[in-house]
């Protein structure tokens, strides 16, 4: 699907799926940072043993750490 087909069909979507694309830019800079495949590994592997997050708390953790780096 084309850029052009995408932007045709945005006006029949809803307020959710409008939220959802709006992440995407966002999610795949995070997919392509380097070392992000090694944090979700270590992140899935402390919820096998347990230990849970909020999305609300995982996400400011991120932030935090994506301030830290700068």
């Amino acid at each position: 699907m084309s850029a052009q087909e995408i932007e045709q069909h945005l006006p029949d979507l809803s307020p959710a799926e409008l939220e959802r694309i709006e992440k995407l830019p966002r999610v795949l800079r995070d997919v392509g940072e380097p070392g992000w495949a090694e944090r979700i590994a270590e992140a899935h592997a402390s919820m096998d043993k347990g230990k849970k997050f909020y999305e609300e708390d995982l996400l400011k953790v991120m932030a935090e750490r994506r301030f830290a780096e700068k």
